[in-house]
């Protein structure tokens, strides 16, 4: 028997619902919609959830076995390694940093204020002089802003020929840039408009590595979500009322999609889109590249400095572009970073090849060696990956914000991407691909 305060309170919630029941709907209520959201990284993840939260049907298609897209935690050897983003750019008004500190993550800070920088020789080089070369680089990176628009149409190392009127570069100043604009694109001076490569915004607050792990975020979007694991998306057409979606397993009709696809996938062509929505894509997709970042954790037979960053800075010593203490292993840890098309070259070899590289690298710059008696490395393969087929993106020569622009029109009413390919102002971050998704969503549910 339920005690009179229950029962009261059970009488009352059924006479309510019975009203709702016999009430008629309002005319301009709108009936929920099916929405297919296509990939799980964290811009699909972030629409689907906003998509879902205004009380949609959301389905979530996913090519791979796991979420998170580029964001890949592993904990193989015992503790959180970072295969793909590493780390949150700044906290001050970055969506990402507050939904992190809702869920209760941990932000650990690293800067490249406390760098150790070695020459070829493992020499190391002194901090006014490491300072002297970034007074310079920068004194450098200003000059061709002044007389660069943005696109500038030529690439950022010809602008710097130019700038420099034919003298070569400080070993050192070549080195920070290597370490600032391919160790953070992913991509070489010879393949980044003038212009373009740094026209984007940043938040402030500094860098910060999730130490529960990155996986966290999108754990935290999907909660709750339909998410079709292991179905590559082979096509999206067209159909009187909505739209189709064909996959590897089967048949996905709906009223409205987000394509949240990595900008490689798209640029491959590994996905057939209705004609009529490409238009200017095509053109926006020719003058963004994808850069690449080779990461490669390894055991180290050696303590490490207390430093955020070891930069090998010498242009003989690229494509390493830093080497980061990995500070939440139990042992001595390093992640190494190369960027661009040597990085690309790294993915590409066979692992042990790459383990021998950065032996060598370790050797000349007279670091601990790598730790032979433990049987664990992990490496990257970002760019042979055939769902991601890179990083993440850049403006090539001639490429501009326009060109993200137009990547991120909406097709009608009915198709809408995201990705960080799709907001200028900050892609190759994980920031950006959560706001563009959000973007997305907002775009579909005023449609």
């Amino acid at each position: 028997m339920l005690p009179d305060g229950r029962r009261r309170r059970l009488v009352l919630a059924l006479a309510a619902l019975a009203a709702v029941a016999a009430c008629p709907q309002p005319l301009n209520a709108r009936p929920a919609r099916r929405i297919l959201v296509l990939g799980a990284g964290i811009a699909g993840l972030a629409a689907a959830r906003r998509i879902a939260d205004a009380g949609h049907h959301v389905t979530v298609v996913e090519a791979r076995t796991r979420i998170g897209g580029r964001i890949d935690t592993t904990r193989s050897a015992g503790f959180v390694i970072e295969r793909g983003a590493g780390w949150i750019h700044g906290l001050t008004d970055n969506p990402l940093a507050a939904l992190a500190k809702r869920a209760g993550l941990t932000l650990r800070r690293t800067s490249y204020a406390r760098p150790l920088a070695l020459d070829a020789s493992g020499g190391t080089i002194a901090p006014e002089r490491l300072a002297a070369a970034e007074d310079q680089m920068t004194a450098l990176l200003e000059r061709i802003d002044a007389r660069t628009d943005s696109p500038a149409g030529v690439s950022l190392a010809k602008a710097i020929m130019q700038a420099q009127h034919g003298k070569a570069v400080p070993a050192v100043v070549s080195s920070l840039l290597r370490l600032e604009i391919t160790g953070d694109l992913g991509a070489d001076l010879e393949d980044l408009d003038a212009g373009s490569f740094d026209e984007d915004a940043a938040f402030g607050g500094g860098d910060h590595w999730i130490t529960e792990g990155y996986d966290r975020i999108p754990a935290l979007l999907a909660k709750g979500l339909d998410i079709r694991l292991g179905e590559p998306v082979v096509e999206v057409a067209e159909r009187g009322d909505g739209l189709d979606v064909i996959t590897a397993a089967g048949l996905y009709s709906a009223d409205q999609v987000v394509v949240a696809l990595p900008l490689g996938v798209l640029k491959a062509g590994d996905v057939m889109l209705p004609g009529a929505s490409l238009g200017p894509r095509r053109q926006a997709m020719e003058r963004i590249g994808l850069g690449t970042l080779f990461k490669l954790a390894v055991p180290l037979a050696g303590g490490l400095p207390d430093v955020d960053v070891i930069l090998p800075a010498d242009p003989a010593l690229a494509p390493w572009t830093g080497l980061y203490p990995l500070r939440q292993a139990p042992a001595p840890a390093m992640m190494l970073i190369a960027g661009g098309r040597g990085a690309r070259a790294l993915e590409q070899m066979p692992v042990d090849a790459a383990l021998a590289a950065a032996s060598a690298l370790l050797s000349r710059l007279r670091l601990p060696a790598i730790d032979r008696s433990k049987a664990w490395h992990v490496a990257s393969n970002w760019s042979t990956d055939p769902f991601t087929q890179g990083s993440y993106s850049h403006p090539l020569p001639g490429g501009s914000a326009k060109d993200y622009a137009a990547l991120a029109q909406p097709y009608g009413k009915r198709l809408f991407f995201a990705g960080e390919h799709c907001l200028f102002a900050h892609h190759a971050t994980v920031h950006g691909a959560m706001m563009s998704g959000a973007a997305a969503a907002r775009a579909l549910l005023a449609a």
